[in-house]
Parts: structure tokens; sequence; C-alpha cells
């Protein structure tokens, strides 16, 4: 069986409003987030967490313990990213892959995932400094959801595995059903995407739907765009089914708080391994 993980942010909403873009990809965040879903067993697989390069020189960096309990975990993957796309090109930004570089390989991080439209433009010299800093680990190119057409679409992806052929891929199926135009099967057709592939992100997309599910299930305040199957009660398609068991899967919808013990988190797991036996 492959590692079933989830992604931190699944607990997004489990922190007070003022804080949550705040501390989004420092340290500070990730601790707290990481020991909760410690606490309730969830990370037997391993986890993937979320830092912001720019970030770590404003908030406390992770204490020697967090280190090494990070670092027993058998899948253990580093989401990097920031709210400018091009921040691979600021002019801080050797310093802060520096700084990043050093604390993924304490960490002992196997992957690092960063989403496609951040390789737009420029594309060979951001290869080059990603690749400089980064080299000790894979570097998985992530296809956009509704937040940058480009990068969601699979031509764009294809395009980075060509020019970056160090570069792994991650297809996250929620971004892909953003859009009504976009399938999964137009990835899937793709030689190159499909012999770099190797992770999937697990979430039900919201983008297209009318209304909130969550209120349904009695969940108000949230409108996740990443939900939980479990939560909204969704299956998975047949495609879908087939493709996730040969992967590692981060799991990505949104916990809501009320579900103290995350047993949508564990349901999540079991739709998992169940649809993909």
């Amino acid at each position: 069986m492959m590692p079933i993980v989830p992604a931190m942010n699944t607990l997004w909403f489990w922190f007070d409003k003022s804080t949550r873009r705040k501390l989004h990809g420092t340290p500070t965040d990730v601790m707290r987030k990481f020991n909760l879903l410690d606490q309730n067993g969830l990370l037997t697989d391993g986890i993937e967490i979320y830092l912001d390069p720019s970030q770590f020189n404003d908030f406390a960096p992770f204490d020697t313990d967090f280190y090494k309990r990070f670092a027993r975990l058998p899948f253990r993957s580093v989401h990097i990213g920031n709210s400018d796309i091009d921040f691979l090109d600021q002019e801080t930004i050797l310093d802060s892959l520096a700084a990043l570089s050093k604390i993924t390989q304490r960490l002992e991080a196997e992957k690092i995932i960063i989403h496609a439209h951040h390789l737009k433009d420029n594309r060979t010299v951001r290869y080059k400094t990603l690749t400089n800093f980064l080299s000790d680990h894979e570097i998985t190119i992530e296809n956009n959801g509704f937040d940058n057409k480009w990068g969601a679409s699979p031509e764009a992806v294809a395009q980075i595995l060509n020019e970056c052929p160090n570069f792994k891929f991650c297809m996250d199926i929620a971004h892909i059903n953003d859009f009504q135009h976009i399938k999964l099967s137009a990835f899937t057709k793709i030689p190159i995407i499909m012999e770099r592939l190797s992770e999937i992100h697990f979430s039900y997309s919201t983008r297209l739907l009318p209304k909130d599910p969550y209120i349904a299930k009695g969940y108000s305040g949230y409108g996740p765009y990443h939900a939980l199957f479990s939560v909204v009660e969704k299956n998975l398609s047949e495609s879908t089914k087939t493709l996730i068991k040969q992967y590692p899967v981060v799991i990505e919808g949104i916990l809501p708080k009320e579900d103290q013990a995350m047993d949508n988190l564990k349901k999540e797991r079991q739709i998992i391994t169940s649809e993909a036996s």
C-alpha cells in the first residue's frame, strides 16, 4: 500500500482567523498543526507540510525535537510557495532558499512541491536556482487550480517537465476538477506527465458547485475549495480509483473544527484504501 498522508492545511480553520494568514508557511504554523494531527494518530504514514521561504527571518525556527519527529516519518514532503508568482526572481531568493535548504535537510524531507505557475517565466534561471539549492530532494511540480489557468493546463505541465529534466509531477485532482474543460484524461494521455508522476493530491473540488456543500452537512462558515470526500459523501470516479492506488496520496480536504476527533480525515483514508483496493 502506498502512503496516504494528510496535508497540514487540512486544519486551516482550526486556528484563530488573525493568525491563519500571518503564520501561513512558518515553522510555528507547521508545528502546531503537526502536533494536532499527531495527537490524533494521523501521521503513521507521514505528512506534507507547507513552508514559505520568505517567512523564516520573522518567526521562531523549528525546535530540535520537531526535526527528530519529522525525520522519523515514512513519508516526508514539503510544499513551498509564496503569494508572489515570481518569488523565485526576488533579490532575497538566494538567501531564502539557502535557509530553506538547511531546514529541509535537517527535516530529511524527501520531496519539495511547488506549483507550476512559479515556473511560467524565466524558467531556465528558476530551474537552476531551485536545483542548485534543493538537489538533495525530489523537486515536484503541481498543477494549479482556478487561481492560474496557465499552470492548470496539462500542456503547461508537460512544457515544464520537458524543459526541467530532473523535475517530477504532483497531480492535484481537485485542481483538475476546478474546470469544466479540463479532464483527468487530458493529463494521463501525455507520456511525460505519466512518466514523471510521483504523487497525488486528493480532495473534492467545490469550485463549480452552486453552493457550499459543507453547510448542508451542518458545517457553516467554511466554504472550502478543497473539500473532504467523507464530508460531502461523494464517490470517486472509476478513472481516479484506478490511478490513485499507484502513487502516494496527500489528503487536502478541509476538516471542520467541529470534528475534534478528526474522524472525517480517518474516513478519507478509508475511502482511498477501499476504493483503490
